[in-house]
């Protein structure tokens, strides 16, 4: 529907097209039969107005015909994303048979991949090389948007905080990377080291992210655990001598810090008294462990803190071992539930499917493994799922996605589909 303005310009326009024309008589009955000048002459003009409003009619109709060309693009683009897999079906649909189906795989890395992370809501991910880069690969479209370049040594760690990156690297230093763009918090084609975190004597091999704070936890080979302030940049405590040896990783929840290593002990901190409250150095031996306990025979490369809905007291862990087995714990009494057995290499990365019984592995046995809690059995084996040991794994739980990185230098993307789907995506 045209405005009253718009329909009284039109008609202003058509009598001085009509009177430029010499249609004197037409012209006057249009002026009779107006609504708008009863009687009154309306502005005379010799500016060409109907003909310019008729051009721009016609831009306007291009405009329209280049938007519906690119909608017609971006609709055909959407229709081949990651999370478009079942859409029409149920988009809801709850894993209970899950498998993994090769979706895309990106290229690019010149060594190792080391470390990967999925953002919680944007459809990206970040992976660690061992060359001290890192780079941002949108999965969705997939494509590569962004390499960052800064370490000197090998990215141990990695980890998003909301649309903020961190990697921990060899080089003893924590870096922060964000957009330059201040006005576009989810541009991910731009960002820039922002600060670099200095207080580790050695490599950094874990990042956690303490939830509902400003605090960010590293583990080192130093043996320490430092708590850092995001903001300032400034390390608020360090927890030195934490372990006999080499702290490998760790992870947290939202009552409890965890972290294990070389001397294969599991040591389990309160957040509140012991992460957020407290300033300077303190020693290892000063701190009041929640618990402490001898999980593996040999180093413990990866832990998992989760919960189940059987679980009421949210105590509940997984640890991946180099002597090729995965525990799963009560970590506050500090007794076994289950050991899960089956690789034949170090298990070097664990994900849990969130909200379900499933967790993940990968290890130097250059497979995937999917695991029933519940049923204390491996339900899938993606086999020779790469062509050389597999580092790390990482999954977002509601978009059903898996990202492994390995030795090969690639990243792999995999779609978790319950068994009887038979549709799948093709990689390049």
């Amino acid at each position: 529907m045209l405005s009253t303005e718009y329909l009284k310009e039109i008609e202003e326009s058509v009598w001085n097209f009509l009177l430029d024309n010499n249609r004197v008589e037409t012209a006057s009955k249009l002026l009779d039969e107006s609504e708008f000048f009863s009687g009154q002459l309306p502005q005379r003009t010799n500016e060409r107005l109907l003909e310019r409003k008729w051009f721009t009619i016609i831009k306007l109709q291009s405009k329209i015909v280049e938007l519906e060309r690119k909608l017609n693009y971006f609709e055909e683009q959407l229709s081949k994303g990651i999370r478009k897999v079942q859409a029409d079906k149920d988009t809801n649909e709850k894993i209970i048979r899950p498998i993994l189906k090769l979706a895309y795989v990106h290229k690019g890395s010149k060594d190792t991949i080391t470390t990967v992370s999925i953002h919680k809501s944007e459809t990206v991910f970040a992976s660690g090389c061992i060359d001290g880069s890192a780079r941002i690969f949108d999965y969705e479209m997939n494509e590569h948007l962004c390499l960052l370049r800064s370490h000197t040594h090998s990215i141990n760690c990695i980890k998003w905080r909301e649309d903020e990156l961190f990697t921990g690297s060899s080089d003893m230093t924590i870096k922060l990377w964000k957009s330059s763009k201040s006005n576009q918090s989810n541009s991910f084609t731009d960002f820039v080291c922002f600060k670099t975190f200095v207080g580790h004597d050695h490599s950094i091999s874990g990042l956690c992210d303490i939830i509902n704070s400003e605090l960010l936890v590293s583990v080192s080979r130093d043996r320490c655990i430092k708590i850092w302030n995001v903001n300032s940049g400034f390390c608020q405590k360090s927890i030195n001598n934490s372990h006999e040896d080499w702290i490998r990783c760790c992870d947290a929840n939202q009552s409890h810090f965890a972290t294990s290593g070389n001397d294969r002990t599991v040591r389990i901190l309160d957040i509140e008294s012991q992460i957020k409250k407290g300033e300077g150095s303190v020693n290892g031996e000063q701190i009041k462990w929640i618990n402490s306990f001898i999980a593996h025979e040999n180093s413990i490369d990866v832990i998992k803190m989760f919960s189940l809905e059987t679980d009421k007291n949210n105590t509940r862990l997984l640890t991946g071992s180099r002597d090729k087995n995965i525990g799963l714990w009560n970590y506050s009494s500090g007794t076994i539930i289950f050991k899960f057995t089956g690789h034949e290499n170090w298990v070097k990365g664990l994900s849990i499917f969130s909200q379900s019984n499933f967790f993940l592995s990968v290890g130097e046995d250059k497979t995937i493994r999917v695991w029933d809690i519940d049923r204390r059995k491996v339900v899938h084996i993606e086999k020779s799922a790469h062509d050389h040991f597999v580092t790390c794994i990482d999954i977002h739980s509601e978009y059903q996605i898996a990202v492994t990185g390995y030795v090969d230098k690639n990243v792999k993307i995999w779609k978790i589909v319950n068994a009887e789907i038979k549709e799948g995506f093709q990689h390049e």
